[in-house]
């Protein structure tokens, strides 16, 4: 993204992902998909982290540790320019567009009938 499209946004612009970073990502997301397929540990997505690393998580516990994981890693700066806000979260999408973060991108309502991508663990 260049530093224009960034300020757009930052300012109001809806970032909306393309056929091309839609591709990328459904095909890395593919990718990940097969490998939680094969029941081996995948750090962070069917194990815990840290000292937690080899305790395997049942599936149907993997999306609550993976909120978990967002909100405990949450942080509290006051009150921030909303642009400065938007400006970090496209910088942060822009990162999962890349297609390398195991998001999935997931058609759902919102102001420009897109959104960006979820979470890798949804099950």
């Amino acid at each position: 993204m260049a530093q224009e499209e960034l300020v757009a946004v930052a300012i109001g612009r809806l970032l909306v992902p393309g056929d091309q970073t839609k591709a990328r990502i459904a095909a890395n997301r593919a990718i990940l998909e097969e490998l939680m397929s094969w029941g081996d540990a995948i750090y962070r997505l069917s194990t815990r982290v840290g000292h937690g690393k080899n305790t395997r998580v049942p599936g149907e516990a993997l999306k609550q540790l993976q909120q978990l994981l967002v909100s405990s890693h949450a942080g509290s700066f006051g009150t921030v320019d909303r642009t400065v806000v938007r400006a970090a979260m496209a910088v942060r999408v822009c990162g999962m567009a890349r297609g390398c973060s195991g998001a999935s991108h997931l058609r759902q309502p919102s102001r420009g009938g897109e959104t960006w991508p979820a979470p890798a663990a949804r099950r």
